[in-house]
């Protein structure tokens, strides 16, 4: 995969920031797209309401901290926009405000595409047309796909099932995409689920990870339900950071 940009934005103290559709006023319900991104006036690729979605190219990206999380899956399956007019994109249901908020995000430092939508939870499935990807000539390994949902004073990640179910595919194997935002030198992951005690801290495995390079981690929670998850990291140039999120284990 390909260079990666913008989730999820996280603090010194590890606190999961929501930076983008949820900050759109209220009064703006209808418009999906992220206020905070600058949007190309001379393109008719430019990131703007299409449909039930915003999507398209923007200019620059938003500046963030070390760590962030670009995506969460179950699986993501191969799909040709060339061919396929649109993607099935599905989720378990969750605990949490109704809404269920979906972000398509360019992998590459110069890939500025991103698509936004709301969905209900409870519809459990959305037909993401494919037609702007085609049009920019991107595939699978050039966008990541991340799902999150409000759960009292928190974010909840939800995984999604992107496409048709590989034949290597377990319900309890989900895929993690983190992008550095500088270079690491060793990088760690511990999830425990909300009932239990806070797993071990994880020891970072030693390694070069190069900034605004996507890594992918494999997530395998024992059993259903809301998990709290921790990204450790020490920093290439000295000192350190982690990521606190939660996500939701649906068991299917």
């Amino acid at each position: 995969m390909g260079d990666i940009t913008v989730e999820w934005a996280v603090s010194r103290r590890g606190c999961l920031a929501w930076i983008a559709v949820c900050a759109a006023p209220a009064h703006a319900a209808d418009d999906l797209c992220d206020p905070l991104l600058p949007r190309p006036a001379d393109t008719p690729h430019g990131y703007r309401m299409r449909g039930t979605r915003c999507e398209g190219i923007f200019v620059r990206e938003v500046a963030g901290d070390e760590l962030r999380i670009a995506g969460l899956v179950q699986w993501l399956a191969n799909f040709d926009p060339a061919h396929d007019g649109a993607l099935s994109l599905r989720w378990a249901s969750a605990p949490g405000d109704g809404n269920l908020h979906i972000r398509a995000h360019g992998l590459g430092r110069r890939n500025f595409y991103r698509m936004d939508t709301r969905r209900p939870i409870s519809s459990g499935r959305y037909d993401w047309p494919l037609d702007m990807l085609a049009a920019r000539g991107l595939r699978r390994p050039d966008i990541a796909l991340l799902a999150r949902t409000r759960h009292g004073n928190d974010e909840l990640l939800v995984p999604l099932q992107c496409g048709p179910r590989p034949a290597d595919a377990s319900a309890s194997r989900h895929v993690l995409t983190t992008v550095p935002q500088v270079e690491l030198s060793r990088l760690g992951l511990r999830w425990w689920h909300a009932d239990d005690r806070p797993a071990p801290a994880a020891e970072p495995a030693p390694g070069y990870y190069p900034a605004e390079r996507p890594v992918e981690l494999v997530l395998q929670p024992a059993r259903p339900g809301i998990h709290h998850g921790e990204l450790s990291a020490v920093l290439r140039q000295g000192g350190s950071a982690t990521l606190a999120f939660r996500f939701h284990h649906p068991g299917w």
